[in-house]
């Protein structure tokens, strides 16, 4: 049974609407991109705590435990509107869990710049003023955000955030759940295991394991 809190959709879905799951900065940043295309209508929002949206006067569509009945009622697309910085596995359970229900799509910000040749996968977020380079691959739920540079034939493996300013050289690989701080730089070739944390401003020139955090010029690993 729908939870008596919930609010009642007395319409239906169509096939290009879309909600946002989020209603904070990250989100807006992702409404921005939703609003200024065609692709999908974007008709609300889904919050645990807030009600109302302030910034864009989205309709609010109840919480999470209300996306069962939202797409009884038609829904089909939704977008992770919250970035879990600091906390990239929970946004990768996020994804498995919600991907299995409902459509998350690949959303493009029309000032970032992709080559041709670079593959993006689903549910991934490109804003503003990202550069992707040739042959460049980036697995499902990433996100690059404002002004970040990956070069050509690096990898970024699934429920990374590439966060704003940071530089990725050629050849890169980018393991999953990977923080990469901003203003970083990644050295050409260089591999990064899964779950690591990289500091702000921080240079990475050697390969690092999984799970550890890296900080300072040159980097190093502090846990």
């Amino acid at each position: 049974m729908k939870n008596k809190k919930e609010p009642f959709i007395d319409f239906k879905f169509k096939e290009n609407d879309i909600i946002i799951l989020g209603i904070g900065g990250h989100a807006g940043m992702c409404i921005d991109i939703l609003l200024n295309q065609k692709k999908f209508n974007l008709v609300g929002f889904i919050d645990k705590s807030k009600t109302s949206d302030n910034n864009f006067n989205l309709k609010y569509l109840g919480t999470l435990d209300n996306l069962d009945y939202l797409i009884k009622k038609g829904l089909k697309n939704l977008i992770i509107g919250i970035g879990f910085v600091g906390n990239l596995k929970k946004r990768d359970n996020y994804y498995l869990e919600l991907s299995s229900r409902i459509n998350i799509p690949t959303i493009i910000h029309d000032k970032a710049v992709i080559e041709n040749s670079a593959f993006i996968h689903s549910g991934c977020q490109i804003m503003a003023g990202s550069i992707v380079g040739s042959n460049v691959t980036i697995e499902s739920n990433c996100i690059t955000n404002i002004g970040t540079l990956i070069s050509h034939d690096s990898i970024i493996k699934k429920s990374s955030h590439i966060t704003p300013g940071a530089i990725i050289a050629g050849g890169v690989t980018i393991g999953e759940r990977c923080n990469i701080g901003m203003g970083s730089t990644i050295f050409l070739g260089i591999q990064i295991g899964n779950d690591v944390m990289i500091g702000d401003g921080s240079v990475i020139l050697r390969n690092t394991p999984n799970n550890v955090t890296i900080v300072g010029n040159p980097g190093r690993i502090i846990k």
